[in-house]
């Protein structure tokens, strides 16, 4: 066992004091070094590009949301449906998995963006799985759509939160699901927005010197 775990902010430091059975103190915040950037970052404006990011995670398991979406996006034409695979299972180790030719679909495509962020200024919903992908769309304000498989594990990084997110099962209409995101009011949308935005600022805390000054523990 470690002599100490530092979190990259509050709310992931109470999600191990609640789940993971270790010393509660033994548990304690530090900062989120690798998205100090979202710092900079304002919630978006609704801008109704009718672009959706499917964000994929490293696992091949993924390839049942993808297979999940790609079969209602001959009824979603009204939506460009874009595809970010994780660096480490690039489109063509997963193909395999997919029951649709996304060549003959032509609301899909496959991200040739270089950075997240670029995938995310395009998006107005941002569906996933388990990618953490989910928390920098939420930071964003962008909707989330979480694809649920139903197992006894869960695999969503935001299974605490609730904001400007919705659930689909293999059994549940996407269509219905965007359906409602899009005619979300100006009111609730801003404040569901807020709150999130509140929800990631426990999630991520800030490199400061304060908080980096725990890394040097001893």
């Amino acid at each position: 066992m470690p002599d100490k775990l530092l979190t990259v902010g509050l709310e992931t430091r109470e999600i191990l004091r609640d789940y993971g059975n270790y010393p509660r103190s033994m548990v304690d915040t530090g900062c989120a070094l690798r998205y100090e950037y979202l710092e900079q970052i304002e919630l978006k404006k609704i801008q109704r590009t009718n672009n959706i990011l499917l964000a994929l995670d490293g696992l091949t398991e993924a390839s049942g949301m993808v297979n999940y979406v790609l079969r209602y996006v001959e009824k979603l034409k009204d939506y460009n449906f874009i595809i970010r695979t994780h660096p480490v299972l690039p489109w063509k180790d997963i193909r395999k998995n997919i029951k649709y030719d996304i060549n003959r679909l032509s609301n899909v495509t496959l991200s040739f963006n270089k950075t997240l962020i670029d995938d995310l200024n395009q998006a107005d919903i941002c569906i996933y799985w388990g990618s953490t992908v989910a928390l920098e769309a939420l930071n964003m304000g962008i909707p989330l759509i979480h694809y649920e498989i139903q197992s006894i594990l869960s695999y969503d990084p935001l299974f605490r939160s609730n904001y400007l997110k919705w659930m689909v099962t293999d059994n549940d209409s996407l269509p219905e699901v965007i359906k409602r995101i899009i005619f979300l009011s100006d009111e609730e949308y801003s404040r569901q927005a807020n709150l999130a935005k509140a929800y990631m600022k426990s999630y991520f805390f800030p490199v400061s010197d304060e908080n980096m000054s725990k890394f040097l523990y001893n």
